[in-house]
This record gives C-alpha cells, structure tokens and sequence, in this order.
C-alpha cells in the first residue's frame, strides 16, 4: 500500500486563507457591533450636548473600550489570547488633557 503524497502547495495555503477568511468574517460579526454602537453613541446629540470635560472623560472610556475590542479580534484572528496587562501598548490617548 502506497503511501499518500501531501497535498499540493498550493491546495494547502488555499485552505489556510480558506480558514483565515473564515475567522475574520467570525470576528467582524462579533466586533463590529461593538465598535459601530461606540461610533455612533460617541457622535450622538446626547453625548454632544455633554459639558467639554464630561465628553472628553467619555471619548476616554470609549477609546478604551474600543482598544480592547481590537485586542480580542485580533486575539482571535491569530489564535492567541490577548497579552497580559504589563504587556499590552496604553490605550489611544486624547490630543488634550481632560
């Protein structure tokens, strides 16, 4: 009995972009919820009719938020779990002290 021979160069990386699409149509449908919801509460009446400080202490939190959500999708997309805390890069900053 013959051993099989591998599969083509090219069948293989077809099927790992195969399986790459796969997981970053997965995490868009989990995360872009998530950011569209931050997107359009940050540009809401609500949140511009807000006193300067109180929405520059909001965008804050919601940067943070959004940065985590990236850390995740791209957590995983690659199949690893986001880095610790000591690790990870600071969130976006605002241009103007709050």
């Amino acid at each position: 009995m013959a051993t099989p021979s591998p599969p083509s160069l090219s069948k293989t990386l077809s099927d790992k972009a195969s399986n790459l699409l796969h997981k970053v149509n997965d995490a868009q449908a989990i995360y872009n919820p998530v950011t569209q919801l931050l997107d359009t509460y940050l540009s809401s009446e609500e949140v511009l009719a807000l006193p300067t400080r109180s929405r520059k202490l909001l965008t804050a939190l919601c940067l943070e938020f959004k940065a985590t959500t990236e850390r995740h999708f791209d957590a995983l997309i690659t199949g690893h779990h986001p880095p610790p805390e000591s690790l990870r890069t600071p969130p976006p900053t605002l241009r103007y002290p709050l």
